[in-house]
């Protein structure tokens, strides 16, 4: 799970301390995120075995721990119903990151556990749990003719002599701004508007083999038929063409609580041809958030939701996939375990 994100938002699950904060740490060339645990302070995560990062008991979620000017002391605990289950203790130095090792119990346990974590001092102790990935490396790829996918008001790849540029939305600009501006802080440029087209991401206004790149971030999870989107991206693209996307890890966002889509159900969606969502989404999702009761309301105002659940492991079965049927040539993936998103290139 993604410690630096649940410090920053609200969450049912999650309690903190006051001497709790989220917090960096540069260490050579990565900057870790995390929390930042003074003397005595804690953080708390009810029925954290429901989540997806702790059901198969690991021995680590990936977190690591290190003292802040000193040595800290930290107490890992399991509880089951307030009764103490699991603990372990741990000496983080101001050295170096060290792996927080869970400590499970041995009994089985009929009911969820809450996993506590309290530092008892000296030092304030940093618990990080994934390090930042830079975008720039996608957006500097996109050369060329390309499509951005769903920006919003606020596109990442900007027009330039270098660039020639098409953003593909569901609503014009003036459309999010009306729907939107009350609630986020949207700067759009007036001048980019001659930019947009609306449109689907399975419908780009492109000739095939013209583009050289498409590029989405937080696009990919609310697509139905992924399959279907590679196969018609990839008519569109030059020979040398890449596909670039930021795609949420559901693990290291709020989607904790969903399993990872399989290829079966992508295949599946694959074979029906169909690019629309059925109520069975809706259902996924609001399980997933905690809301079945929601399911049919969403799916009734045709919201945008996630469609799909990816991490680094589904997404590069789908990969491997694609370039298997011989749609592409080869991929990367770029991946932080328990970072809110991870980045892919996908090379015609």
């Amino acid at each position: 799970m993604n410690l630096f994100y649940l410090v920053a938002k609200n969450n049912e699950r999650f309690r903190k301390s006051k001497k709790v904060r989220k917090f960096r740490v540069q260490r050579n060339d990565l900057t870790w995120r995390g929390a930042r645990v003074e003397n005595g302070g804690s953080i708390y995560i009810e029925r954290a075995t429901e989540c997806q990062p702790f059901r198969s008991r690991c021995g680590s979620p990936g977190w690591f721990a290190q003292g802040i000017g000193g040595a800290a002391e930290l107490a890992i605990r399991f509880r089951d119903n307030d009764e103490l289950v699991g603990e372990r203790k741990l000496t983080a130095s101001g050295k170096g990151l060290e792996p927080l090792v869970l400590p499970w119990p041995v009994e089985p346990s009929a009911g969820p556990l809450d996993l506590e974590i309290t530092c008892h001092g000296p030092a304030p102790a940093f618990i990080a749990s994934h390090y930042e990935l830079d975008r720039n490396v996608l957006i500097g790829r996109a050369r060329g003719s390309g499509v951005e996918l769903g920006p919003g008001p606020n596109p990442h790849i900007l027009p330039s002599a270098e660039t020639e540029i098409v953003y593909v939305e569901q609503k014009t600009p003036e459309e999010w701004m009306t729907l939107y501006g009350d609630h986020y802080k949207l700067d759009f440029n007036p001048e980019l508007a001659p930019h947009y087209v609306v449109g689907e991401a399975h419908q780009i206004p492109a000739a095939e083999e013209s583009l050289d790149f498409i590029y989405s971030s937080h696009v990919f999870e609310h697509l139905v038929n992924p399959i279907g989107h590679l196969e018609i991206w990839s008519a569109l693209l030059r020979k040398g063409g890449e596909v670039l996307m930021v795609i949420p890890d559901y693990i290291g966002s709020k989607d904790y609580l969903a399993n990872a889509s399989t290829m079966e159900t992508m295949l599946s969606e694959y074979r029906s041809g169909s690019f629309e969502p059925s109520l069975e989404h809706y259902q996924t999702y609001a399980a997933a958030r905690g809301q079945p009761k929601k399911a049919r309301k969403l799916f009734d105002l045709k919201s945008s939701i996630h469609m799909h659940y990816y991490t680094n492991d589904n997404i590069r079965e789908l990969l491997e996939h694609v370039v298997q049927a011989g749609l592409f040539e080869s991929y990367s993936i770029l991946h932080s375990a328990n970072a809110k998103d991870f980045h892919v290139i996908l090379a015609k």
